[in-house]
């Protein structure tokens, strides 16, 4: 059952707009160039975001989008299952191998 809960201020909470799929990938190309080629912290692209087109999201549903989008700012080897890494295994002199 829903709590019918008042804030301090007297007031009732807002409830969140859920954005869809469809507009989320209106903007993914502008939050992946904010993120990567602007080096933007996801607190700037929030309000970036919030004050030019009144799309508001948590940060922990941005850093979901990016990752699902596989967009990350420091260029980083695959470690998910079945992709194959690009960085070379490290060879270990120290174990005494020949």
């Amino acid at each position: 059952m829903p709590s019918n809960r008042r804030r301090a201020s007297g007031q009732p909470r807002a409830r969140k707009h859920r954005h869809s799929n469809q507009e989320w990938e209106q903007h993914k190309d502008f939050i992946g160039h904010l993120y990567t080629d602007e080096g933007k912290k996801l607190r700037e692209i929030r309000q970036i975001m919030k004050d030019r087109y009144q799309f508001e999201a948590g940060e922990s549903t941005y850093k979901e989008r990016l990752s699902k989008w596989n967009i990350y700012k420091n260029t980083r080897p695959s470690t998910k299952k079945g992709e194959a890494s690009t960085t070379p295994p490290i060879e270990n002199s120290a174990q005494g191998d020949p």
